[in-house]
């Protein structure tokens, strides 16, 4: 999402990271990957939760050898000897009203950010249009489309 920031600032839609990870691992994250825009801690995974994106794996030695290695925060969570609760890396395009435009699970960074800003354009591209008084005071509807 940094890529096309930008352009989604310029079609008015914020972005926001959430994990439950902690406040300084996001700084770090954030600067690490020049993230202009705002990491959100959901350390009782509530949030994830009530969207349907906190779940359960299963992991095999060499996955957990990696989650130790790499990711200690994360490697953490494990429980039960290899399950492990993480989120589902997901994505939730919401109108300013609050309704759920279009909901992507288990997606890959590479590239998502992009298939958003497009259906951003799809889902909000609607006649814009104004009415003007033309000499017979007649009004008249233009599409500012063409």
């Amino acid at each position: 999402f940094r890529d096309v920031y930008d352009e989604l600032q310029e079609l008015d839609c914020n972005v926001y990271g959430i994990s439950p990870d902690d406040k300084d691992s996001h700084r770090e994250f954030s600067d690490n990957h020049n993230l202009p825009f705002q990491l959100c801690v959901d350390p009782d995974q509530n949030m994830m939760r009530d969207y349907g994106v906190w779940a359960e794996y299963e992991l095999n030695g060499k996955e957990i050898d990696m989650l130790k290695q790499n990711f200690p925060t994360v490697a953490k969570r494990i429980f039960d000897g290899n399950k492990l609760r993480s989120v589902v890396r997901s994505t939730f395009l919401i109108d300013k009203n609050g309704l759920l435009i279009r909901k992507w699970v288990n997606v890959r960074p590479q590239g998502h950010a992009s298939s958003v800003k497009d259906q951003l354009n799809k889902s909000f591209n609607f006649e814009i249009g104004f009415w003007i008084k033309e000499k017979e005071k007649k009004l008249i509807w233009k599409n500012l489309m063409t």
